[in-house]
């Protein structure tokens, strides 16, 4: 209580029961319109729709109803009731609703529509349709919203221009109320109208003709056509021009240069250059036109030409050694066809880009001379027309060659000087030297001869060579003339007495009696002739003869003779002649006697001998003496002792004497021929067995002893020892190794001649052990014939081939001419058999094979026999290869004497077959030939393979007598040389008539005659220093190969190789050098794959006198080339005769003059040794020596 303060207090609850209150208004719209949007909560509260007492509101749901439709109420369209429930704080609801009523409207049509044929869509999208409040009303009967109207149309076309599409169209609207059946009908007009063509001038670039005439500053072509701003409807009917030019004063002219140009129908007209306008007029099909005005011009489009030669030549001035070259210069004519502004020149590089500006010319130097240089020319136009500026030019290269044409030397003035008689005197002190005028020219060459008369009188001629960059040369000369100044004295030798020495020699020359002494002053030159001697016979007792010596000074100045003299010399000889004498051998090889010549003694002494020869001869018959006969003399004898005596005396009559012995002995060694093999039982006594060597005996002979001489001499001793051979052996059981009661021994069969040689065989015995004596085993069975043959690809047999047998037991034997060796053995053993032969490395091998060889590595012809291509590996490599090449050409060279990793013959099963002929080394060949238990007589055959010989041309057995070329010599031409000693000499060996694939030869010189320095190859394709050999120089020769597979040709007098020499003594180059066989058979290969010779020919030879040479090759043993030179056409007699004089070959023709060859074959003569030839003509004879090989 407020007054008495007393307080109580409680608790009030306050409720809200009060649902919330409002109202919502009804909404009326058109049937067109949508339904509105639902009110929010907020919408509600601000416009009072509803409201609550206490608090916020919130809408708590919301719906709408669909209360009337489909014509239901007259005038109404349709009604909603749309609901809203509404909640306060307190959770009171309450539900608000109100109506929508949706009313029809009335229709308005569409207004009408206007377009263009650009744009012809007239559809209703486009031209409208009937609306209801601005809502159009669909085609197709369907209601618009809630209204119920429907719609259509229809369309009355009016056509105006087809072309352009044109038209007036009237659409009638239907309109039908789907509710009451109303309709309304309404028109709408659309308009589809025709535009004037609109257009735009061509583009700026299109309105600037170029010039297109390269003589005519004009256009002449089409005008550009304008263009359309945007599409017509109509088709452009026309387009036509008129073209005005613009005058000086900067208007155009009032009349068109042309017009009446039909645009599309591309009319061409003709412009001259400068500004124009053109006026275009259009039309279309639907009569529409527009006009347009374009300005442009006619501009220079054309370059200019430019004309030059494309090259020039300058000279440099030779003041100041440059040239200007101006354009001007190289102009020739360049044009353009409005206006042609400037020429210009620049240096340019070889791709024609310059190297320096263009300029009005182009300055050459001193550097540039002798040189080409590219030169740019160029020709320029201008033009300057409105706002275009346009310049163009035109290039053409020149070569500009620079030349220096001026050169000279100054002249000199000839000299004259005295001889000063000194001996350091130089000429070069004497002469000046001359200016060079000229850019480029110097001074290349200095020559200075002399012509020296005598007594120092001489001219010295200088001579002075220029020559610039171009090639110009000059020259110029200056003489310096020494004139004669001298005197000549002169003191003579006095008279002498010469004596012998004691040694049986004097010196009587001058340089023992004397000489003049001669004195000179100036320049004076004096000579002595060579003394004349005049011999006497002295009449005193004092001496033995005088000589009279005539000495003669001369003046080579005038050419006279100064002074003579005759000097006295007396010469005292009271010593024996000095002589000695050697012994000599003589081998006797051919026959039971051999003819040799008297060896001559060694004498020394101080004059004139004459020699005296007895001699005593003692034989094995007994002993013959002879009075005399002369050194020199050609004597025969059998084996024995020849005594020799000399007897010389001098010309002063005093003697001497000396002796000698000639010893003449058999060198051939005795034939032997021996039964093989013997077979015979070992004795059951004492289990041995004699073999006496009278039982293999079948035959012997020799040249000088009788059969029984010989035969009586016959030894044995066992094979492969140094035993002393016996009459017999006796063999034991101790020694032997029996093999089915068999067992072998070879043994040696040995005979001799009078003079101690000897001959042998090597022949098997067979020793049988029939009763088990040695208690190996007795004989199991017979004996059967083991026949080897060896016989080369086309048959001949192969004679010396080494045989060996092994197996059950081992026997050595050699092939005879047959290529046979008969074994007898033991049967049911195993044996093996194989050949070799290393002898004759070069029998059939030439360079004729290298050519065959190279060709089939080249596959030029290729080599199809398996034997052939294992011929061709020479170097047992399994291929065919330059190697082989290699190798054989060394052999033929003689550079070695055995091939690499091979034999002289290899020898195959005669039954192999090779699986693949071209390839034979695709497995091993077998070398070997064996033979498992022999049962039955039976016969291993072998091919034999010469290697290097690749065309059949080998001697396999002495039966087959060596093959021949047929086809004409290859001849190699000399000049032949008169050789002074101590000079050397370049030997050209000159082609004659050469067509070949290949030649060898061996090359002999006498050593003592000259020395080989070098050989140098020549002009033949191919030949080096790898084609001599050179190793047997000291021998005298030199060897030589070439080969091409493709064979080589040369010209007449082409050099082959050239032979360095220096000459030992004073000779002739046909006497000391030939070509023979000694060492490389001589032998080429000619275009036609023949072989044939090879000779020397010797041409410039003095042909006034009768000349024989010495035969090629020399000695020889197929066939050789006689040589001799004819002064005059004659009759000529050729002789060939044995040390006895007994004619072997005779032949005679008449021959023209000039140098022939005649073949003489070793057939042809049936002799071998030492053999005479002889030349005789009606005029002259000469004899000459060669040797046969057997």
């Amino acid at each position: 209580h407020w007054a008495s303060g007393n307080i109580c207090w409680g608790s009030i609850i306050v409720e809200d029961k009060i649902a919330p209150r409002g109202e919502l208004p009804n909404l009326r719209r058109a049937c067109t319109k949508p339904l509105p949007a639902y009110w929010t909560i907020n919408q509600l509260v601000a416009n009072r729709y509803v409201y609550d007492n206490c608090g916020p509101l919130k809408m708590t749901g919301k719906s709408t109803t669909t209360e009337l439709t489909n014509c239901d109420e007259p005038g109404v369209s349709a009604k909603f009731k749309r609901s809203y429930t509404i909640e306060d704080e307190c959770g009171n609801t309450s539900v608000f609703s109100h109506w929508i009523t949706l009313y029809p409207e009335d229709i308005e049509k569409p207004d009408d529509y206007t377009t263009t044929c650009k744009d012809a869509d007239i559809s209703p999208n486009r031209a409208g349709w009937p609306t209801i409040d601005g809502y159009p009303l669909m085609n197709g009967g369907d209601k618009v919203g809630y209204c119920e109207w429907a719609v259509d149309y229809q369309d009355w076309v009016i056509d105006i221009c087809l072309a352009s599409g044109s038209k007036t169209v009237v659409r009638t609207w239907k309109c039908t109320n789907i509710c009451t059946g109303d309709v309304y009908k309404v028109d709408q007009n659309i308009y589809v109208k025709d535009e004037d063509p609109w257009l735009l001038p061509p583009d700026t670039e299109a309105l600037w003709l170029g010039t297109n005439n390269s003589y005519e500053c004009s256009y002449y072509g089409t005008l550009p056509a304008p263009k359309l701003k945007e599409a017509v409807c109509s088709e452009i009917h026309s387009i036509t021009a008129a073209v005005y030019q613009k005058q000086s004063d900067g208007y155009f002219h009032p009349q068109p240069v042309v017009q009446g140009v039909d645009i599309l129908g591309k009319d061409k007209v003709r412009l001259e250059y400068g500004e124009f306008k053109i006026e275009y007029t259009v039309s279309d099909v639907c009569h529409g036109h527009a006009n347009l005005t374009a300005e442009g011009a006619v501009y220079d489009n054309t370059p200019p030409v430019a004309v030059a030669d494309t090259e020039t030549t300058i000279d440099l001035t030779p003041e100041e050694c440059e040239v200007v070259l101006h354009a001007e210069d190289l102009d020739s004519g360049s044009y353009d066809n409005c206006k042609l502004e400037a020429i210009k020149v620049a240096r340019a590089d070889a791709n024609g880009n310059p190297i320096e500006p263009f300029g009005p010319y182009v300055t050459f130097t001193l550097a540039d001379a002798c040189k080409s240089h590219m030169v740019a020319f160029r020709a320029y136009d201008s033009d300057k027309i409105g706002e275009k500026d346009v310049v163009m030019y035109s290039q053409v290269m020149v070569m500009v060659h620079v030349q220096d044409n001026f050169i000279a030397l100054q002249n000199l003035q000839d000299k004259t000087i005295d001889c000063s008689g000194d001996d350091d005197w130089n000429a070069d002190d004497a002469f000046d030297t001359p200016e060079v005028y000229g850019c480029t020219a110097e001074i290349y060459d200095v020559q200075t001869t002399s012509s020296i008369l005598n007594c120092g009188r001489s001219t010295y001629t200088r001579t002075w060579y220029a020559r610039n960059c171009k090639g110009l040369t000059t020259t110029t000369r200056q003489r310096v003339h020494v004139e004669y100044v001298g005197s000549i004295s002169v003191k003579f030798p006095k008279d002498v007495t010469m004596f012998c020495r004691e040694d049986g020699t004097y010196d009587l020359s001058p340089n023992a009696t004397g000489r003049p002494v001669i004195t000179e002053t100036g320049c004076a030159v004096a000579s002595v002739s060579d003394p004349v001697d005049e011999r006497f016979s002295h009449d005193g007792d004092d001496g033995c003869f005088k000589i009279f010596r005539t000495w003669k000074v001369l003046d080579w100045c005038s050419g006279e003779i100064v002074d003579t003299d005759v000097q006295v010399i007396k010469v005292v000889d009271n010593v024996r002649p000095i002589v000695s004498a050697s012994d000599v051998d003589v081998c006797i090889t051919e026959g039971c006697t051999a003819t040799f010549e008297v060896p001559a003694p060694t004498i020394t002494d101080c004059t004139a001998t004459t020699t005296r020869v007895f001699w005593e001869f003692e034989g094995k018959d007994g002993s013959e003496l002879s009075d005399y006969v002369n050194v020199g003399a050609m004597v025969t004898f059998g084996p024995g002792k020849l005594y020799l005596k000399y007897e010389v005396e001098d010309a002063c009559g005093n003697f001497g004497n000396a002796e000698a012995v000639v010893t003449i002995e058999d060198c051939k060694n005795p034939t032997i021929y021996c039964r093989n093999p013997i077979a015979a039982p070992i004795m059951n006594t004492n289990g041995e067995i004699a073999i006496w060597a009278s039982d293999f005996l079948l035959k012997a002979e020799d040249n000088c002893d009788t059969e029984a001489m010989v035969e009586a001499t016959v030894k044995m001793r066992r094979h492969g020892t140094t035993d002393a051979p016996t009459d017999a052996i006796t063999v034991t059981c101790s020694e032997l190794t029996f093999a089915g009661g068999f067992a072998g021994l070879s043994v040696d069969i040995i005979v001799y001649d009078w003079q101690g040689n000897s001959g042998f065989c090597t022949v098997a015995f067979q020793i049988q052990d029939n009763t088990n004596v040695c208690g190996q085993g007795a004989v199991g069975g017979d004996v059967a014939s083991l026949t080897t043959s060896f016989n080369d690809e086309v048959g001949e047999s192969v004679e010396n081939v080494k045989v060996d047998l092994t197996g059950g037991m081992t026997i050595t034997d050699v092939t005879d001419a047959s290529g046979r060796v008969l074994f007898s053995v033991p049967m049911h053993n195993d044996y093996d058999v194989e050949g070799k032969k290393s002898e004759g490395l070069l029998n059939g091998v030439t360079t004729y094979d290298i050519v065959v060889a190279t060709r089939h590595i080249l596959g030029i012809t290729p080599l199809t026999s398996p034997y052939k291509l294992i011929a061709a590996d020479v170097n047992n490599t399994g291929s065919v290869s330059t190697g082989d090449i290699v190798a054989l050409r060394r052999a033929i060279l003689a550079i070695t004497e055995e091939f690499p990793n091979n034999d002289s013959w290899r020898f195959i099963d005669e039954k192999y077959t090779f699986p693949q002929p071209t390839n034979p080394w695709l497995e091993a060949f077998p070398e070997r030939v064996s033979v498992a238990d022999l049962d039955h007589d039976m016969n291993a055959g072998f091919v034999g393979i010469k290697i290097g010989d690749l065309n059949d041309s080998a001697t396999p057995n002495e039966l087959l007598g060596s093959s021949s070329p047929n086809a004409d010599a290859m001849v190699i031409g000399l000049e032949d040389t008169e050789l002074v000693a101590g000079q050397q000499y370049d030997i050209q060996f000159k082609a004659r008539d050469f067509n070949h694939f290949g030649y060898q030869f061996t090359l002999g010189f006498d050593q003592s005659a000259i020395s080989v320095d070098d050989v140098k190859a020549g002009a033949l394709e191919g030949l080096s220093q790898n084609n001599f050999g050179m190793q047997l120089l000291d021998q005298g020769a030199i060897t030589t190969s070439w080969d091409n597979p493709n064979g080589a040709t040369l010209e007449n007098d082409k050099t082959l190789f050239t032979l360095s020499i220096t000459a030992n003594t004073n000779s002739r180059l046909s006497e000391v050098l030939n070509i023979n066989s000694t060492v490389t058979s001589a032998e080429a290969v000619n275009s036609g794959l023949e072989p044939t010779d090879v000779t020397l020919e010797f041409f410039n030879r003095a042909s006034a006198s009768f000349e024989l040479f010495q035969n090629t090759p020399n000695p020889f043993s197929d066939h050789t080339l006689i040589q001799f030179n004819l002064p005059k056409a004659d009759q000529v007699q050729l002789k060939i005769f044995d040390v006895a004089g007994k004619v072997l070959h005779a032949q005679t023709a008449t021959l023209d003059k000039g140098t022939h060859q005649i073949r003489i074959n070793k057939a042809d003569l049936g002799a071998t040794g030492v053999l005479y030839y002889q030349v005789e003509t009606s005029t002259d004879v000469a004899t000459k020596k060669m040797i046969s090989l057997e």
